[in-house]
C-alpha cells in the first residue's frame, strides 16, 4: 500500500519532458553560453571627453522643467556646434560662415531675452508694491558637462531666460497676475530656448552622417549649403 500525499503518490514516477514541450525564452533573456540573444543591459550614458561640470542654478519651475524633459537635446545642439568648431578648423571659409550664423544666432537669441525682460520689468512696475520674496527649493539644479568653451554662450542665454521668467513666476504666485499672463510668459520664454536649439540642429543635421575626422569635399558643400544667406537670420 502506498501513502498518498494529496492526490499524488510517492511511487508515481516522475514525468519527463521532451524539447517541445518546454517553455518559450523571452525575447533578450538569454539560457545560456550558446543563446544568440544575451540579456541587454540599459543604456547608461558615458562622458567620454574631458569636461567641466557646471550646475545651473534654475530660478523658475519653467526652465528646470524644461532642462529636466529637454537638457539631453539642449546639450547635444550645444556638442554639435562645438564639434563643427573643431572638424572645420582646416576650411577658413566653412569656419567664417560658420562663426557669423553663429554669432547671428545668439545675437538674435540675445534680442528677444532683450525684449522678454523689458516685458518683465514692465509687468513689474504696474503690479509690485513690495519686493517678492519667494523661496527656491536648493534642488533647483541641473547639471551640464561642458567639453567646449562655447557652451558658455548658450548657458548664459538659458539662465537669463531663467531670470526672467522667475520674476512672473513670482508674480503669479503672489497672486499679482493671472494664469492667462503667466501662461503667454512662459510660451515666450520657451520660445527662445527651443528656436535656438532646433536652429542648431537644422544647421548641423546636414554633415550628422558623416563618419569622423575633419572635413570632406561633400560635408564641406553640404554644411555650406546650410549656412546660406537665407538660414544665417533664421529663426
Amino acid at each position: 500500500m502506498t501513502t498518498q500525499v494529496g492526490s499524488e503518490s510517492k511511487t508515481r514516477k516522475p514525468r519527463t519532458r521532451n524539447k517541445n514541450s518546454e517553455p518559450k525564452q523571452e525575447k533578450g533573456k538569454g539560457k545560456g553560453k550558446g543563446n544568440s540573444e544575451p540579456v541587454r543591459k540599459p543604456f547608461i550614458f558615458e562622458q567620454t571627453r574631458k569636461a567641466l561640470p557646471y550646475d545651473i542654478l534654475a530660478k523658475s519651475n519653467t526652465v528646470l522643467d524644461y532642462l529636466n524633459r529637454n537638457g539631453g537635446r539642449a546639450v547635444g545642439a550645444f556638442q554639435r556646434i562645438a564639434a563643427l568648431n573643431q572638424l572645420t578648423q582646416r576650411n577658413n571659409d566653412i569656419r567664417t560662415r560658420l562663426t557669423e550664423w553663429l554669432n547671428c544666432r545668439l545675437t538674435l537669441s540675445q534680442e528677444e531675452v532683450a525684449a522678454f525682460e523689458a516685458k518683465a520689468i514692465s509687468f513689474k512696475a504696474d503690479v509690485v508694491i513690495e519686493p517678492i520674496s519667494v523661496v527656491v527649493p536648493e534642488t533647483f539644479t541641473y547639471r551640464i558637462d561642458v567639453t567646449h568653451p562655447i557652451f558658455w554662450r548658450f548657458i548664459g542665454i538659458f539662465e537669463a531666460v531663467d531670470r526672467n521668467i522667475a520674476e512672473f513666476e513670482n508674480m503669479w504666485i503672489a497672486g499679482l497676475i493671472d494664469d492667462e499672463s503667466m501662461i503667454q510668459s512662459r510660451n515666450d520664454s520657451l520660445t527662445i530656448i527651443t528656436d535656438l536649439v532646433a536652429s542648431i540642429y537644422q544647421i548641423t543635421n546636414a554633415s550628422r552622417d558623416r563618419e569622423g575626422g575633419l572635413y570632406d569635399t561633400n560635408d564641406y558643400k553640404a554644411i555650406m549649403t546650410a549656412l546660406s544667406a537665407k538660414s544665417v537670420m533664421d529663426k
